[in-house]
């Protein structure tokens, strides 16, 4: 069977499906886990892929004060598969927060670490539907 190919991307396709955010809902209300949800705002021509992922098989994170995560993420980067043209996405999703950049500054931090979340966050998902 042969699938229409999209002019667009190149790639096979089965035509409209439901919606980022219907698929998104019903991982999190079937209880999957490590839900990502990346919306592209498909308004207009401005956004073009819209990622949704669960049941990452590699999590990375590192909060203040521990050791530097960068060897881990390079090596993590490394063992990931670069993904096929036109596909943008090697199936990772990576979230930094503000407080990250203290890693890279030569001043005393004096904000409280009061929300107790990682600075990064690197998740490796072997599927993802975009």
């Amino acid at each position: 069977m042969s699938l229409p190919t999209s002019p667009t991307t190149g790639l096979d396709s089965l035509g409209p499906g439901p919606s980022p955010e219907a698929v998104a809902l019903a991982l999190s209300r079937s209880g999957a886990p490590d839900i990502a949800w990346l919306d592209s705002s498909l308004e207009g021509d401005q956004g073009r892929w819209s990622v949704v992922a669960a049941w990452p098989d590699r999590e990375l994170t590192s909060r203040r004060g521990g050791p530097d995560p960068f060897t881990e993420l390079r090596r993590l980067i490394r063992e990931t598969p670069a993904p096929a043209p036109p596909l943008p996405a090697a199936h990772l999703i990576l979230a930094a927060g503000y407080d990250l950049g203290a890693r890279f500054d030569r001043f005393p931090t004096r904000a409280a670490d009061d929300l107790q979340e990682p600075d990064l966050m690197l998740r490796r998902y072997p599927a993802i539907l975009m």
